[in-house]
């Protein structure tokens, strides 16, 4: 008799719903959200690959580290207290790009990521201001 049960169950048609059957409800209206009512976000990784140099400002790319098949996410960096002439964006990218960075004392700051950048050994801040003492 167990025989003839998991015969019937499988040549019973299986139901499927079309997306015309399925009722979507409206959400429930949300309050208006006020800037003040908001935080910063900052991005949960703190290293990425360098891919584009714009003056004392670096995009990096990085996927988030809790997700396997994460997109790559970019992020535009400027270095924390950093000033440099514009002759000087070549010399960074030079130094930088496509090279893996890591970031600390992160904060947001006029929609800019700020941070103290690392490129293996090399504090880039720091790097900077003894490059370019005189601005």
């Amino acid at each position: 008799m167990g025989a003839r049960n998991s015969k019937a169950a499988q040549t019973q048609p299986v139901r499927t719903q079309s997306v015309e059957d399925v009722v979507l409800e409206p959400r429930p209206q949300q309050k208006t959200i006020d800037y003040k009512d908001t935080i910063e976000f900052v991005p949960p990784f703190n290293e990425g690959q360098v891919v584009k140099v714009n003056g004392a400002i670096i995009t990096i790319a990085a996927r988030l580290p809790y997700y396997d098949d994460s997109p790559a996410y970019r992020v535009h960096v400027k270095l924390l207290g950093a000033k440099m002439p514009d002759s000087a964006e070549k010399e960074l990218s030079d130094l930088v790009m496509g090279k893996k960075v890591k970031l600390r004392n992160t904060h947001y700051e006029g929609g800019f990521l700020i941070a103290d950048v690392y490129c293996g050994h090399i504090h880039l801040n720091e790097w900077l201001e003894d490059q370019y003492v005189d601005l």
